[in-house]
């Protein structure tokens, strides 16, 4: 892929050919270095990698600082110098046959950064290089911690190459324990999710989800962030069911207040009020009323319920008493 540094300053130099006058409008570097370039581009482009992508890239340093050194080794040999040997790496290319490095060379410059490329290269350097050797080569660590740029810690040189030889094996598990730890800080990473997950606090199902299904092209998504995805949807749906709760319990409490309460005054005369007012009296007679009329019959005449008899059974009237009309 070509960068965009070097597009703009190919476009440039076809301009100036047709245009003599044709002045720049950005300050391009003529030349660039491959570090600087590489810089660029990953400002452009970003610098986002996962674990796998690490570990090839780290794969083929190791394969670019072997091939510099059989280059070196090659140089001197062809300049007639005495070869390098102060290092046990050194020595140990100096003491190889030199159709047998030129062919070593041949295939550590021939790698693509490609995992299917880098078994068979694993294979080759394992075959031709004491990896404790190259393990204890501190020049070796400090070049590849430059180059990726993070330290290396918990794994080596050794656990490097046979990650790619077997896959399955627990060199590989190691090397890609660490590499995660060391891209904790990069966006995307599983530590950077997880603390962009803590700051958005409690969320709903709906906006979970949303977050889930919105992940980045960077993001590192394996077995392990699925099943953190799967444990926030659970903790969403009881944060939801605790929220529901608590607002009926709220509820419940506000409603049994407000018929606890003391009514207010006006509410208070209006039922008074209410009270006072006398419906009409279809009642029977109490006993007062009884009593009354009970006094009227006993201040009638003594022989006057026995004229009334008579005179309903034709008799003559009661002596003392005149007819009575009424």
């Amino acid at each position: 892929m070509q960068s965009i540094v070097s597009q703009q300053a190919d476009a440039q130099q076809s301009a100036r050919e047709t245009d003599s006058n044709l002045t720049p409008n950005v300050r391009v570097a003529s030349a660039n270095s491959p570090q600087t370039t590489e810089k660029l581009n990953d400002y452009y482009f970003g610098d986002h990698m996962s674990v796998t992508e690490v570990q090839v890239k780290l794969f083929g340093y190791l394969a670019s600082y072997l091939n510099k050194q059989i280059s070196a080794q090659d140089d001197a040999a062809a300049a007639g110098e005495a070869p390098n040997t102060t290092t046990e790496l050194s020595r140990h290319l100096a003491s190889m046959d030199q159709g047998k490095r030129e062919s070593l060379g041949a295939a550590l410059g021939g790698f693509d950064n490609t995992g299917d490329s880098a078994r068979g290269l694993a294979l080759k350097i394992s075959l031709n290089f004491d990896l404790d050797e190259l393990s204890r080569d501190k020049k070796i660590e400090n070049y590849l911690e430059q180059m990726i740029g993070f330290d290396l810690k918990g794994m080596t040189v050794a656990d490097l190459v046979k990650s790619f030889l077997d896959p399955e094996g627990s060199e590989n598990q190691k090397v890609r324990d660490v590499i995660p730890e060391a891209l904790a800080g990069q966006h995307g990473s599983k530590a950077s999710q997880r603390l962009e997950d803590a700051t958005k606090g409690p969320r709903t199902v709906e906006e979970t989800k949303r977050d889930i299904a919105d992940k980045k092209v960077y993001d590192e998504v394996d077995a392990e962030t699925k099943a953190e995805d799967e444990a926030d949807i659970d903790t969403a749906k009881a944060f939801e069911t605790l929220n529901e709760v608590s607002t009926n319990i709220e509820s419940a409490d506000e409603t049994e207040q407000q018929e606890a309460a003391p009514k207010p005054a006006a509410e208070q005369s209006a039922a008074a009020a209410n009270t006072d007012e006398t419906p009409a009296d279809t009642s029977e007679p109490n006993e007062s009323e009884s009593k009354t009329a009970s006094g009227q019959e006993n201040r009638l005449h003594p022989g006057y319920a026995e004229h009334m008899a008579g005179n309903a059974s034709g008799d003559s009237l009661h002596p003392g008493f005149a007819p009575l009309y009424l």
